[in-house]
């Protein structure tokens, strides 16, 4: 996997009633929003219950949708070439199903929320907003399909509510609401596994968090 950014040409939004996903196209020079080639409406996608958070791979692959209610996380495959058997008629960012979708998240985790991939689309982490949990999936990189990373799950602060990687993928930050804090953990390149490094105390109730 490669470190590309997206080509930015289609914009998925998660709808927490209704439990889908749409897909808008996105105007490369002006940013508009529209309805993508091959269709007169704009497409929806089923998701797995109340889907909050969405992320795509940097390779422009896979989109990965967390479920809170279920504590599951919906993948699915993007259609950006046209595959002659049917899947993809058009390269119009359509999703499919990825098999065995969706993945279960370890037991111990609950109301996922903010999910990301990192920036070489390696490996999928999804937070627990109840449990105060992190959980890590490998990605596939031929099938999008996961595999839970070793540990599945570390700790959190309480309430965590965001998550950012930094660039070279060696580092992680998670906003803790409820503890005034940002847990850091370290990511061992091979494996995508996290580990503990420290807490820093913030003022009260951090939320959203960027690396630059």
């Amino acid at each position: 996997a490669g470190n590309n950014p997206p080509t930015s040409q289609f914009l998925y939004a998660v709808d927490s009633n209704n439990y889908v996903v749409w897909e808008f196209s996105v105007d490369t020079t002006t940013g508009a929003l529209g309805t993508p080639q091959g269709v007169s409406t704009v497409p929806s996608f089923v998701t797995d219950a109340v889907p909050v958070a969405a992320a795509v791979d940097p390779c422009d692959r896979f989109l990965y949708v967390s479920d809170s209610l279920h504590n599951k996380i919906n993948a699915y495959t993007i259609c950006t070439t046209v595959i002659a058997n049917g899947i993809c008629p058009f390269a119009n960012g359509r999703l499919n199903d990825v098999s065995g979708s969706p993945f279960a998240v370890s037991g111990s985790a609950n109301g996922l929320g903010p999910l990301v991939v990192d920036p070489y689309g390696n490996n999928v982490y999804v937070l627990g907003t109840l449990s105060n949990t992190l959980s890590g999936f490998k990605i596939s990189p031929v099938s999008g399909s996961l595999t839970a990373l070793t540990p599945a799950t570390v700790a959190t602060g309480a309430n965590p509510k965001s998550i950012a990687i930094r660039g070279d993928d060696n580092w992680m930050f998670v906003t803790n609401y409820q503890s005034a804090s940002v847990s850091q953990y370290s990511i061992t390149p091979a494996t995508g596994a996290l580990s503990v490094s420290s807490t820093i105390t913030t003022d009260n109730y951090p939320f959203g968090v960027a690396v630059k």
